[in-house]
């Protein structure tokens, strides 16, 4: 007899003589090795056992391998060495038993509405008919509701012969992986589920109510393809597929028009339509909150949010997040994984106004529930926002260490803002540090140069771009390159302030300010700060300014001497180390 063997007949001797009540009914205790959790109910639809729960109480009592879960102790699961001791044993006396105990278990918790654990059984049991009847039905909610690695798990874990079956699957399986940053890999399950769609409107056409189910399908299929085309840059291509998804979607599927909608926005959001996104994002809310569609809910929220806070309506985004924050927790939804890009938006604000404390809990439960959902573009520019604090609070080797941790996340696929906020940074820490050519060699990977047009999908980096020349500017013989930086300054000017990109304004101002001041031309430099702080004081904005160091902090003193916004500009100064602050800039 082998070692394992020789433990597992120990063990169940021992199980017998602790509990001798149970005597020849340890089989029972073998069969629920095969649950990982374990409920009297559970147990009973499992073993046919009428006192399950009692037979758990005794083992708890004994102190027998068993741990509660829940105060009430209706809840257990075995210790996981017991627990695979029992599944070897169960595997070695009835290997063809422990799927029929799965499918008992699939089948109770489909009837108890818990759908989720239903497809975890079903799948272990390679029941995949089954498994596949439950992804139709309830895939989709699971994504819904911010769990995309959830679902991205049932697919992985689904052979390949299956995966064409069932056209709202496809599409759960296609939203899943957008959300994890698998772009690459959306394309076949989009093509599946319009295939099916199709097949079912050639077939049904004379059944209205069959055509508008497929309708639907290819509507929401339609949309997912927008966005998709839309993160791979083609932006005008996003914005005509989606507004060809809203003309084929039913008017009274509020999910479908929800879904849509919210694609439609986005495309114009990654095309640099602000207006339209804005107002597509606003018509779209309504719709996702009534249909359940949370991910998509929260993801027009803080989106909206980040367009506000782009126009320099820091308050106004303020007060959208903490409204949706507030509602979260009235309906106990705090916990959420689709509330992360929420406290995302909101730790931005919170970031801007100085408040690092409070930013660095928030971001905390930022990466937190971005984490548990898998929502990979969260966790990067979690990261990314991190980094930042962390910088700003002075612990410049934690913020390199979390940028770091952010730039692994890239490998997995990332929208293009993401990316340009990440090389944002790298050029941050290396002009912290003294390091240009670690800042050279970040711009030099985001594929924009100084000469490319300017405009909202390049400002990111452009704007990085104008940090590190002025920081060469300073330099000996560095004159040409601020003549550059004027330039840049100019461009960046003539395609925000037009567009209403009042934050790109009031930082694109506050850096030319320096930029003169730099070159010697002291006026000049006065009347960029005073422009910029005119923008900037009714909207509290502080990192912006104390973010560009000591020779911010010495424009600042030049402008208290003339009286220029003397209240703000105290309040800006004091954020200052060497003026009393305790904040560090970067």
């Amino acid at each position: 007899m082998s070692t394992s063997e020789t433990d597992n007949s120990y063990l169940l001797g021992a199980l017998q003589r602790v509990v001798p009540a149970l005597g020849q009914d340890v089989r029972a205790v073998l069969e629920t090795s095969a649950l990982t959790q374990l409920s009297g109910p559970l147990c009973e639809a499992v073993t046919g056992r009428a006192d399950s729960d009692t037979v758990l109480q005794r083992l708890y009592a004994a102190n027998v391998f068993v741990i509660p879960l829940d105060d009430e102790h209706n809840w257990y699961r075995y210790h996981h060495l017991f627990a695979g001791l029992l599944r070897s044993q169960l595997n070695r006396a009835r290997p063809q038993l422990a799927p029929v105990l799965q499918i008992r278990a699939s089948e109770w918790y489909e009837r108890q509405g818990n759908f989720s654990d239903a497809i975890d059984y079903a799948l272990a049991a390679e029941d995949y008919p089954r498994a596949v009847r439950l992804l139709e039905t309830h895939a989709r909610q699971v994504v819904l509701q911010g769990y995309a690695q959830t679902v991205e798990n049932w697919l992985r874990r689904l052979p390949e012969a299956w995966r064409v079956a069932g056209p709202r699957a496809n599409l759960a399986f296609a939203w899943s992986l957008l959300l994890r940053g698998r772009l690459d890999d959306i394309e076949p399950y989009l093509r599946n589920a319009e295939a099916a769609a199709a097949e079912r409107m050639d077939a049904t056409v004379a059944v209205e109510a069959c055509a508008v189910e497929a309708s639907a399908l290819l509507a929401e299929a339609g949309a997912l393809r927008a966005g998709l085309v839309s993160l791979h840059g083609d932006t005008e291509r996003g914005c005509e597929l989606a507004r060809e998804a809203l003309q084929r979607a039913p008017q009274d599927d509020r999910y479908i028009q929800g879904v849509v909608r919210f694609c439609l926005a986005t495309a114009y959001n990654y095309a640099g339509r602000m207006v339209e996104a804005i107002e597509s994002y606003r018509d779209a809310l309504p719709f996702c909150q009534v249909s359940g569609n949370t991910v998509a809910g929260m993801l027009i929220v803080s989106n909206l949010a980040l367009l506000y806070r782009l126009r320099g309506e820091l308050h106004a985004a303020a007060d959208l997040c903490l409204r949706t924050i507030e509602a979260a927790a009235q309906a106990r939804a705090i916990g959420a994984p689709a509330l992360a890009t929420v406290y995302g938006a909101y730790t931005e604000l919170l970031y801007e106004w100085g408040d690092l404390e409070v930013a660095q809990r928030e971001v905390e439960n930022w990466l937190t529930l971005s984490k548990q959902g898998g929502h990979v573009a969260a966790v990067t520019y979690g990261g990314v926002v991190l980094s930042r604090v962390r910088q700003a609070q002075g612990d410049s080797a934690d913020a390199e260490v979390t940028l770091d941790q952010a730039v692994e996340q890239l490998r997995y696929g990332m929208p293009a803002w993401v990316s340009a906020q990440v090389v944002a940074q790298q050029v941050a820490l290396a002009l912290a540090r003294g390091d240009a050519a670690a800042a050279s060699q970040a711009l030099a990977g985001s594929g924009v140069t100084t000469g490319d047009p300017t405009g909202y999908s390049s400002e990111v980096i452009h704007l990085a771009y104008l940090r590190l020349l002025l920081h060469l500017g300073r330099m000996a013989s560095g004159a040409s390159r601020l003549d550059r930086a004027m330039d840049l300054a100019g461009r960046l000017l003539a395609s925000a302030e037009p567009a209403g990109r009042i934050g790109r304004v009031i930082e694109t101002l506050a850096l030319r300010a320096l930029v003169c001041a730099a070159q010697g031309h002291a006026e000049a430099a006065l009347a960029d700060l005073s422009r910029a702080l005119a923008l900037a004081e009714p909207e509290g904005y502080v990192r912006l300014f104390v973010n560009e160091g000591a020779p911010m902090a010495a424009l600042l003193r030049a402008a208290r001497e003339r009286d220029l916004r003397a209240v703000y500009v105290a309040r800006l100064l004091a954020a200052f180390p060497d003026e009393g602050g305790t904040a560090r800039p970067d």
